[in-house]
């Protein structure tokens, strides 16, 4: 069960984000190197909304389209890791 909600804007950042991946999973068919960012900025807003278990699912999503790429930018693995780092924590 997720943990109790921030307020804010938390839940409006959600929503951008949840629509926002839905849109990039469909429009990317192929590796594409700002797929796995999309995911990990929902991530982060599923985290900022208090569920830890999305969170981390779109995390793994994350880290699982960065494995797609043959050679991921610096900055995309970075947002990877940070989001993976923000997550732990």
């Amino acid at each position: 069960m997720p943990a109790a909600r921030t307020s804010g804007a938390a839940p409006e950042a959600l929503v951008f984000a949840r629509e926002g991946t839905a849109t990039a999973d469909r429009i990317y068919t192929e590796p594409n190197r700002f797929h796995p960012s999309i995911h990990a900025t929902l991530a982060a807003a599923e985290l900022a909304d208090g569920d830890t278990e999305a969170a981390r699912d779109a995390w793994l999503r994350a880290r699982e389209l960065l494995g797609l790429l043959t050679e991921p930018p610096p900055s995309v693995a970075g947002r990877i890791e940070q989001a993976g780092l923000s997550y732990a924590t």
